[in-house]
């Protein structure tokens, strides 16, 4: 093999990796990012003086395995899902909204106290249903704690499709 070909291979190599580098570069800045976004949400809600909450890491300070490969941005062209901002996160607005109803609220009418309150969704507009799944999950969620914490949510003794808050 002679001397050009060697060093076009090479120079066709180092190509390769410099694609190869600046594509993780990318998405490396889009992380960082992603990262930064949350420091600051947290840091607003610490502020406020709500319940803090998140992907912290496991107790023994390993992360947890990312579900995604690549962020979702690298794949809307540098344009990730934007997530809707709202004053208090779902569960204590769940939790406000029974509060003032004591007797008891059917998941939908959950639902649409939670609209009403201006509670915003990103999945609003492709899937109006999935709202209604989300506060489910929030309403399972405060039903069945983990261990050692107490339900703050249970089923009505007389219509088993309302949802209240547990007598203290």
């Amino acid at each position: 093999m002679s001397l050009l070909a060697t060093l076009e291979r090479q120079r066709e190599e180092l190509e390769r990796e410099k694609d190869s580098a600046s594509k993780r570069l990318d998405w490396l800045t889009n992380k960082i990012e992603t990262v930064e976004a949350d420091i600051n949400e947290v840091k607003e809600f610490d502020e406020s003086g709500e319940e803090v909450g998140g992907n912290a890491p496991a107790s023994n300070g390993r992360r947890t395995r990312q579900t995604r490969s690549v962020p979702a941005a690298s794949n809307k062209g540098g344009e990730g899902r934007k997530r809707a901002k709202n004053d208090i996160p779902l569960k204590a607005l769940v939790l406000q909204v029974l509060k003032k109803h004591r007797s008891g609220l059917a998941l939908k009418e959950i639902v649409v106290k939670c609209r009403e309150a201006g509670y915003k969704s990103s999945v609003d507009d492709k899937n109006p249903e999935r709202f209604s799944q989300i506060v489910y999950q929030q309403l399972h969620k405060l039903m069945n704690p983990p261990k050692g914490t107490k339900a703050q949510v249970t089923r009505s003794d007389k219509d088993k499709s309302k949802y209240q808050l547990v007598a203290a």
